[in-house]
């Protein structure tokens, strides 16, 4: 029984140094496609996010706009019922990098700008006059 066991191990071999450098040459491949691919992934569902917000404000913007006449002002809009905390905490007059810039213009404001810049370069911009606007 044992000259079996023995002949078993000398029969078997291991993985050849070239062998094993071809898999890890194989995955390096693998991998080098699959990251770039992956990479734009949160850039797309960073813009998805901003431009589902803007609907949601554009919404309560309205249905200000229908009560008052006027578009609110960034105090009025973020103190409203309107839109919720989560959305009224990402408005500010000036866009940031986590900020939605939104500001008013005209007496009694008739229209009204809200934008963001995503950390990819890609602008989202929502007016009354041409509505939600992607711009890479």
């Amino acid at each position: 029984m044992m000259n079996k066991l023995r002949r078993r191990m000398k029969a078997e071999e291991g993985f050849t140094l070239i062998e094993l450098m071809i898999v890890i040459a194989v995955i390096g491949v693998l991998a080098a496609i699959a990251v770039p691919k992956m990479s734009g992934v949160t850039g797309k569902a960073k813009v998805a996010q901003v431009q589902a917000d803007f609907k949601a404000v554009q919404s309560a913007l309205e249905m200000y706009y229908a009560e008052h006449q006027a578009y609110p002002t960034l105090a009025q809009l973020t103190s409203s019922d309107y839109i919720g905390s989560d959305l009224s905490g990402k408005l500010a007059a000036t866009k940031s990098s986590t900020d939605y810039g939104y500001s008013v213009t005209g007496t009694d404001p008739q229209t009204y700008t809200l934008d963001f810049d995503t950390a990819s370069g890609t602008t989202v911009t929502l007016t009354p006059e041409n509505g939600l606007v992607t711009t890479p």
